[in-house]
């Protein structure tokens, strides 16, 4: 029996003690849904929910590390979420190595709520991984060599948080041969828009559209490299996620159908998003989502509907783009 998020049992991987997660959120299953197609087509893929053998996790229990900093809720929808800046532990074991390191205040909380709405839209749970450590202690969007310090339990947490998003990649792969991680963070730029990172730089996604089908350091290479459309029209084209949110739901964002070229300053995508995206020939695509502070700072109704307007529009994208019905795989 599928659980609501907010209901969630939850246990240590390495460890037997079980208890009940409370920071959880929950969107009213009562709230308005739009999960009309963006094109009237069939939807030809499916997934395989056969459990695999390999596969330890029970979708909608919250896992967690040997010192539970790292969570992880399992899916059953080929939709993988990671908040890797969204902590506030700040344990005494872990010193601070970058002080200048902030929260990305709201991104666990906006994180929860998409996965909340996501189970409400579709009756399944995308894959979720969140980080609890305080970001001045961990960064989890750079290697460990790279703006990370040497604590050797800073680093036990730094894998368990990519081995939950392997392993949850690694269920996508073989249940549904496609998918899409979405990595989320704040930003608080002044131009107040939500950017979308693909690893293409602003230079790059300014270019014309014939230039952009050339570029292949994309963590959306996978679906780019697919016959039927290009990557222009799925970066900024009319059912990019960008325009998707700007048109449908009146949400901000760069880059869409109507701002290129933009000269705003721009996310283009981090550690995360390539290591966990398609550059190098997986068939697991990855999205940055750097939401604006205003939509996820401004109050926890203003952040629940902004939260609401994403889980669609993701919806609507995964469902366009990569052939699926999500309330029937």
């Amino acid at each position: 029996m599928k659980r609501p998020v907010d209901h969630l049992a939850c246990c240590t991987v390495w460890g037997a003690a079980l208890f009940t997660l409370s920071a959880c959120i929950e969107l009213s299953e009562d709230a308005p849904a739009n999960t009309t197609p963006l094109i009237n087509t069939l939807p030809e893929h499916h997934c395989s929910h056969t459990v695999l053998g390999n596969y330890q996790f029970e979708d909608g229990l919250s896992y967690f590390g040997e010192n539970n900093w790292i969570e992880y809720i399992p899916g059953t929808l080929p939709i993988i979420i990671g908040a890797p800046h969204g902590g506030e532990l700040t344990p005494d074991e872990v010193p601070v190595f970058n002080d200048g390191l902030a929260r990305d205040g709201g991104s666990q909380e906006y994180a929860r709520a998409v996965a909340q709405s996501l189970y409400n839209l579709t009756g399944r749970y995308p894959h979720l991984i969140i980080n609890h450590l305080a970001r001045n202690r961990l960064n989890l969007n750079r290697a460990p060599e790279d703006d990370n310090q040497e604590s050797a339990l800073a680093m036990v947490a730094w894998g368990e948080f990519h081995q939950f998003i392997d392993q949850a990649k690694n269920w996508v792969e073989q249940a549904c041969e496609k998918g899409l991680y979405f990595d989320f963070h704040t930003n608080g730029h002044e131009h107040g828009y939500v950017e979308l990172g693909y690893l293409l730089t602003r230079d790059e996604l300014n270019l014309s559209d014939s230039q952009i089908n050339l570029l292949s350091d994309t963590s959306i290479h996978h679906l780019a490299n697919q016959d039927d459309h290009t990557l222009a029209e799925i970066v900024h084209g009319e059912f990019s996620l960008g325009e998707i949110m700007n048109e449908q739901y009146n949400v901000l964002t760069i880059p869409n159908a109507t701002n290129i070229p933009f000269q705003h300053d721009y996310f283009t995508g981090g550690y995360n998003t390539r290591t966990h995206g398609s550059v190098d020939g997986e068939v697991i695509d990855a999205i940055q989502i750097e939401s604006h502070f205003n939509y996820v700072n401004s109050g926890e109704s203003t952040r629940l509907e902004y939260s609401l307007k994403l889980s669609q529009a993701i919806f609507q994208y995964v469902e366009h783009w990569y052939d699926f019905d999500l309330q029937n795989l």
